[in-house]
């Protein structure tokens, strides 16, 4: 399937730069593990990071390049197709490139993990627990709301 009017242009990366950039998907550059597959850091020719992940299907990819861009969400800056189409197959999918954030995952600073905030100790006490359940609220009024999908 072709990207159809993505909300903002995204980068197309070729799988051999992703492949350099993550140490060709070495365990020591995982960050820690999305709904569907793990995710690791990448470092680019600039210096620049990113984390990237497998997409786990065309319709993934259409969302996500659809949403407009918000404080509320990790940013989508690129993908790198599977082989013949943005779809890929089951066997090379394609790899999504998201925004890299340095203090580690929700889940990893809530119930610990494999990320940067669960393994420097960095656990959320009651107040900063709140706060995040009223930003998971903004973020669901968000995509309910101002996303309409």
């Amino acid at each position: 399937l072709p990207l159809l009017d993505p909300a903002r242009p995204l980068r197309r990366y070729s799988r051999r730069t992703l492949r350099r950039a993550t140490g060709g998907f070495h365990p020591s550059r995982l960050l820690g593990s999305g709904a569907a597959s793990p995710v690791f850091l990448a470092t680019f020719p600039d210096a620049s990071l990113a984390a990237v992940k497998t997409c786990a299907s065309a319709h993934e990819l259409h969302l996500l390049a659809s949403l407009p861009e918000s404080p509320h969400l990790v940013s989508l800056h690129g993908y790198s197709p599977g082989p013949g189409s943005v779809g890929g197959t089951a066997e090379r999918p394609p790899l999504l490139v998201f925004e890299y954030m340095p203090q580690g995952s929700l889940q990893g600073a809530l119930f610990g993990g494999g990320d940067a905030a669960a393994r420097d100790g960095q656990f959320l006490d009651s107040q900063k627990r709140l706060a995040i359940i009223r930003d998971v609220a903004r973020v669901l009024a968000f995509r309910l709301v101002e996303c309409q999908l």
